[in-house]
């Protein structure tokens, strides 16, 4: 019937349904493959890989989610998975007769909250247009519809099996189950996966999947297929390939083949299927889909894998690789005098370091850092959230109610006080103050003495925006103001009068924007639904680029703030963690434009959560646009 599917991403985006996508392999990533033995009585089992032949046993070989309670529904047959977000997600056949799926979630594969049924076609449908089944759920992520797009087969007609698809945004509502493939043949075990041929813009990349002909063998069945469609599904599948393995094909063509599981692995294809009647595994490798060696007898599996699938995933997101890892440091650092492993002293930071200046929310400090990752230098502050240093070597931060000025003996030469509160300051060539004011809905100009020369109000008066109402604004060169609609999901553009002549949509709450000199502007996105990730759109509202933590194994994205795009193009970002997150991730990431990290910062014993950042090796007059933070 099917696999199971992951991902983690070495890719620019997020592909899904078991593959990763064209780029090279990251060092972080293993491969795990999930499974399920006899009848799926017993639930899934996991196993994990460095080469993509030798696959080792996790959790000592022990089911990691048992089925649901769930009478007459209690199987957990072909599981698929995706890492997306920074979760895993699973799909499942729940029997062999019923109507449902399961659906369920997990942080690092160990712990599985809940799990969901769901029932993708309507009660409400005719006894005659019921499915006799739902096989072989796959699950994967959309990049064009944004979404998660899961697949499966079902007989709701004599035809036989025909492929099914539903599409959910956050795992609670699913949408009724729509008709996905038909060449009018049987057919069973499709798994999709995206290709984006190297382009940042996912509209460009096409689907590849891979499906078994259920037909009988003398019909050209029982065997492995793989078709294409265009990314956005505005063209049919191309017709299904000559058979690439079992019956009719050059690659075990004696053996039935079922179940196929494809992704790019250090630039080869590798398609692993299940011999099903002939009780084992077998893996083919290609580098271009079309013609396929035969590796199986290379290939080294746990006892009696059933219908699995191999994905990439980031070491540091898989629970047992994790703690094996980190107890392997531990040991070879010697035990402590009570016989446990001391853990290990992390590094504050990787790559080369940068001096630069912070703000911690949380803990309402700023601080100067070395190059070196050493605090030199903190003011105790409110819950300061932006900041920059001038050109005299000040530094201008926001105080909670308020904005400041002091110079690096602490001396307060500026401040200005408000009622509401206060996530964005800049300042200004003529020496003044731009601030936004979040519950009030305005922006001022204040002169150097405190007093507001200029006020443009966005909200009615005395109404309330609330906490999450503005977080980061900028004064464009321009004259218009670009405002970060944080509870909205929006970044708007005023002009000087307060007209919104530009909204871009910023899903998972926007906190900080910059307009870039060639006019796109770039986003961190918070933690709500849809974030936890950087985008750069264009005039026209498109992405451009942008940064998941399925771009960045063994990095998790949390709420994102702070931004600094440097000369070189690449782009420094603060990752807060708050909310819960405390330790579990770095503060701060620099990414070059292809996505690769160059320097990390996490120095978790001095601070708690790094909103915003400026970079002291970086030459420029932040009054005249010249630092783009």
């Amino acid at each position: 019937m099917n696999k199971l599917l992951w991902l983690a991403l070495a890719a620019s985006i997020v592909s899904g349904c078991a593959l990763l996508s064209e780029k090279p392999v990251k060092q972080d990533e293993v491969l795990i493959l999930s499974f399920f033995r006899d009848n799926g009585q017993a639930g899934i089992f996991l196993a994990g890989s460095e080469d993509g032949l030798t696959f080792t046993p996790l959790n000592d070989d022990k089911p990691v989610m048992k089925p649901g309670a769930w009478p007459g529904q209690n199987l957990t047959r072909d599981p698929s998975m995706i890492y997306h977000n920074g979760k895993f997600r699973a799909v499942w056949t729940t029997s062999w007769n019923g109507r449902w799926f399961g659906y369920a979630e997990s942080p690092d594969l160990k712990q599985w909250p809940s799990q969901v049924k769901v029932l993708p076609f309507p009660e409400v449908l005719p006894p005659k247009d019921q499915p006799g089944n739902v096989w072989a759920p796959e699950i994967c992520w959309d990049p064009v519809q944004r979404n998660y797009l899961i697949i499966w087969s079902s007989t709701t007609s004599p035809a036989g099996h025909r492929l099914y698809a539903s599409r959910t945004a956050d795992g609670k509502a699913f949408s009724e189950a729509a008709l996905f493939f038909d060449q009018k043949f049987i057919c069973i075990d499709g798994m999709l996966a995206f290709q984006d041929h190297g382009s940042r813009n996912p509209s460009k990349g096409q689907w590849i999947m891979a499906l078994k002909n259920e037909q009988e063998i003398r019909d050209g069945g029982k065997n492995l297929r793989i078709t294409t469609a265009p990314a956005d599904f505005s063209k049919p599948w191309e017709p299904v390939s000559k058979p690439v393995a079992g019956p009719g094909s050059a690659v075990r063509g004696n053996e039935m083949a079922e179940g196929p599981s494809l992704l790019k692995w250090k630039d080869q294809w590798f398609l692993y299927w299940d011999a099903f009647a002939n009780g084992h595994y077998c893996l083919a490798t290609s580098p271009d889909l079309i013609n396929w060696t035969d590796r199986s007898a290379d290939l080294k599996m746990p006892p009696h894998p059933r219908h699995g699938t191999v994905f990439a995933a980031p070491r540091s997101a898989v629970a047992w690789l994790r703690d094996a890892q980190l107890t392997s440091i531990a040991l070879a650092a010697g035990e402590t005098a009570g016989g446990k492993a001391a853990a290990p002293e992390q590094p504050v930071q990787t790559g080369t370091g940068h001096p630069f200046v912070c703000t911690d929310y949380s803990q309402g400090k700023v601080f100067i850092v070395s190059a070196a990752g050493k605090t030199e230098w903190e003011y105790k502050s409110g819950t300061c959230n932006d900041l920059w240093v001038l050109p005299n070597g000040n530094l201008l931060f926001n105080t909670g109610n308020g904005v400041r000025e002091i110079t690096r003996d602490k001396k307060v030469v500026f401040d200005y006080q408000s009622k509401s509160e206060i996530y964005a300051c800049q300042r200004l060539t003529n020496g003044n103050t731009f601030v936004g004011e979040c519950n009030a809905g305005r922006f001022l100009e204040v002169a150097t003495n405190g007093v507001v020369v200029k006020a443009l109000n966005i909200l009615p008066a005395g109404k309330d925006g609330g906490h999450s109402y503005i977080r980061n604004a900028r004064l464009l060169a321009n004259g218009n103001i670009l405002a970060c609609h944080y509870g909205e999901h929006l970044v708007k553009e005023y002009d000087p009068q307060g007209k919104v002549i530009r909204t871009i949509k910023a899903p998972g709450g926007p906190h900080s924007a910059i307009r870039l000199p060639d006019g796109n502007t770039l986003i961190a996105c918070g933690d709500q639904p849809g974030g936890s990730r950087v985008i750069e759109v264009d005039a026209k509202d498109q992405i451009v680029w942008q940064v998941t933590s399925d771009d960045l194994p063994g990095i998790s994205l949390k709420l994102m703030t702070g931004l600094q795009r440097l000369p070189n193009g690449n782009t420094v970002m603060s990752n807060w963690l708050g909310h819960g997150q405390f330790g579990k991730a770095p503060h701060l990431i620099e990414v070059t434009r292809d996505k690769k990290v160059v320097w990390t910062f996490s120095d978790h014993k001095t601070m708690k959560t790094i909103s915003s950042i400026q970079l002291l090796d970086v030459p420029g007059d932040v009054t005249k646009g010249e630092i783009l933070h």
